[in-house]
């Protein structure tokens, strides 16, 4: 699925704040072809910089396989799906 995914956000790389909707639709592939997911939804600190609004977080989406060994500096505030 993570290649249609890339294929279908392609000619949109230059938009910031993708990981929400590619993860989205990442996960909705996933659940059609009965492959166990989970959806991540989780936070950081950031860096602060006086030209973003929410200086100081960033937000992150991902999607975990099973078996796939993630691991990520973001702590999880949501996981939707199957578990490991």
């Amino acid at each position: 699925a993570a290649p249609v995914v890339a294929l279908a956000f392609h000619p949109h790389r230059a938009l910031r704040g993708q990981c929400l909707s590619r993860a989205l639709v990442q996960y909705a592939l996933h659940r059609r072809d009965g492959v166990p997911a989970r959806l991540v939804i989780g936070v950081r600190r950031g860096e602060v910089r006086a030209t973003e609004p929410r200086a100081g977080i960033d937000a992150h989406a991902w999607i975990e396989e099973p078996g796939a060994s993630l691991s990520s500096d973001y702590e999880p505030l949501l996981v939707v799906g199957a578990g490991r």
